[in-house]
């Protein structure tokens, strides 16, 4: 806020307003536009000059906080207060505002008398005064609503008040297209859709992938996929992510995840994702594994005749021709209740965060504009367990929400075939 230094006074010895202007850039702009996504979240920023004086017309240099009590956005129309969806504060939020990013236009945008008032009226105005004191409104709309003009309303008290709408007799009359008269058009743009092929995907939704960490010490590895969503064409900067849709402006709440097997002859015997938050290096804990997975179980084989052997014995008949043989030969096997010496790791190394600490240890390609989900793969059968112990089926696909940092929430689906090893976004 632009305060210069003035005699101390309050607002209770205002009397009058020498100035008052509401305006997107330059109090020049009597009737401007600006762009903003009507979301609920993102906030487009709206600034306010005045100059409150005595009767005498001697400036009186007001607190932010008198200010705060006295000044409100209107209706420009009627005067009326917001509402229909719109909110002002004082206040900025975290999300990011950025005009060139939101693809909407007036629709008379390209008509060179759109702002004929505002050019006759202000094309030989002098430079703002002095002693000027500007604060910035911010302003957010919910969906649904529809775009209109904004003006400024000041109130010392319950006689006495100021605007700068056509249609409300201030108490000075200034307000009337008067000199105070001076608007901002919202023009507002819905939340934008965004389908597989702006994250990146294939036409059918296949993102490709590609291998991180180490990939042959242990029978698992990891595959980061990358999620690089754009709007116009435009990299498009996120917020967060999770399973349910952000309310209120808060990232998205809960985890999400699949875990899925392929057949008993796929080269990706299972699968496990895990993701990061955007620009975050690290795997979100909740997300790896999503309960009720809990662990992975070397599945029991046929020639498991003793439990904790590695190596078993077995009688095999041989026909050759009118020939049998009788044969002992000694057959090594993975199989059994202990997984020590399958891999060269620890005893719980079959918890899927230790796996991912263990071969990757990391989100590789974290970008704040990017979605990374990575996925566990291992080439040896496994079972999938909760807590118990229990054996849990698989999960196939999983929902994920997208806030970006424009405050828009995305929503896609996502599902893993371990056969066909294509990890697909819909």
């Amino acid at each position: 806020m632009n305060t210069p230094s003035r005699p101390t006074t309050s607002l209770a010895d205002v009397r009058q307003l020498t100035y008052f202007q509401i305006y997107k850039t330059n109090p020049s702009e009597q009737h401007g536009t600006i762009k903003l996504f009507s979301n609920g979240n993102q906030q487009c920023p709206i600034k306010v000059g005045l100059v409150a004086a005595d009767a005498d017309e001697n400036p009186i240099t007001l607190t932010e906080n008198e200010i705060k009590q006295a000044l409100t956005l209107i209706f420009y129309d009627d005067g009326s207060a917001l509402g229909d969806g719109y909110t002002s504060s004082f206040d900025k939020n975290r999300f990011t505002w950025t005009e060139s990013a939101i693809p909407v236009k007036h629709p008379h945008e390209d008509e060179p008398g759109l702002n004929s008032k505002a050019e006759a009226s202000r094309a030989a105005a002098d430079e703002p005064p002095a002693s000027i004191q500007i604060i910035t409104l911010y302003v957010s709309v919910t969906p649904g609503s529809s775009g209109r003009a904004l003006a400024a309303r000041f109130q010392v008290n319950e006689n006495l008040y100021f605007t700068t709408s056509p249609s409300v007799h201030d108490s000075e009359g200034q307000g009337r297209d008067g000199e105070f008269d001076s608007s901002v058009d919202v023009l507002l743009a819905e939340p934008p859709f965004l389908s597989a092929m702006d994250f990146g995907a294939a036409s059918n939704g296949v993102v490709t992938g590609r291998k991180v960490g180490d990939s042959t010490t242990y029978f698992y590895w990891a595959v980061e996929y990358y999620l690089n969503p754009k709007l116009n064409g435009i990299a498009l900067p996120l917020d967060s992510v999770g399973s349910s849709a952000s309310v209120g402006g808060k990232p998205p709440a809960g985890a999400f995840g699949f875990y899925v097997h392929g057949d008993f002859f796929a080269h990706v015997q299972w699968g496990i994702s895990y993701y990061g938050q955007p620009g975050g290096t690290d795997a979100e804990s909740g997300g790896l594994p999503v309960p009720p997975l809990y662990a992975l179980v070397a599945e029991p084989t046929p020639l498991d005749a003793t439990q904790n052997s590695e190596t078993s014995t077995a009688t095999i008949t041989v026909h050759a021709g009118n020939c049998v043989d009788r044969v002992t030969t000694t057959v090594h096997y993975i199989g059994g209740g202990s997984s020590h010496g399958e891999h060269d790791t620890s005893p719980d190394s079959d918890i899927p965060y230790a796996m991912y600490k263990n071969c990757v240890g990391q989100i590789v390609g974290a970008n704040k504009s990017r979605v990374v989900i990575g996925i566990l793969k291992g080439n040896l059968p496994r079972k999938f367990t909760d807590i118990p112990g229990g054996t849990i089926p698989d999960k196939g696909s999983t929902a994920m929400h997208i806030l970006d940092a424009y405050g828009n929430d995305h929503m896609l689906s996502l599902s893993y075939d371990a056969n066909a090893d294509e990890f697909t976004i819909s």
